[in-house]
């Protein structure tokens, strides 16, 4: 078993739902197959009222929970993961965070390879990605 079964995983989302849900479904696969669980938290940027609202797709097998914060207004992309980052700071569970873009730019299958680098390196607080292209 792994040091991190289980991870915050931080999405910004701006309007864009319908690929945060597909984004959801692909977590919840990559995460299973790995025997890895999340915890998601969705910042609601500001989004258009009537835009449609997130939802844990059905039958879940990795994601046991999703929580979303709904921002008044949008802050932009930087401000709101600054802000999903002191809501999980203010939680009593002490759990590895990983920040995913909603639009489906990052790689769902990366979150277990984070996790095993930071398990890897005990000593080290945080581990980053480097981007190549989108896609």
């Amino acid at each position: 078993m792994s040091t991190y079964d289980t991870t915050y995983i931080l999405i910004p989302v701006y309007n864009d739902w319908e690929s945060c849900s597909r984004l959801l479904r692909e977590i919840d696969m990559a995460l299973y197959e790995k025997g890895r669980q999340a915890q998601v938290v969705i910042i609601d940027d500001g989004s258009v009222p009537d835009d449609g609202r997130p939802e844990l797709p059905g039958n879940t097998q990795a994601l046991k929970g999703l929580t979303v914060l709904r921002l008044a207004t949008n802050l932009g992309h930087q401000r709101a993961i600054a802000v999903g980052l002191s809501w999980i700071a203010e939680q009593e569970v002490q759990l590895p965070v990983c920040i995913i873009d909603g639009d489906g730019g990052d790689n769902p299958l990366h979150i277990s390879d984070l996790l095993s680098e930071l398990e890897a390196h005990p000593q080290c607080a945080a581990v980053f990605a480097r981007r190549g292209k989108r896609t």
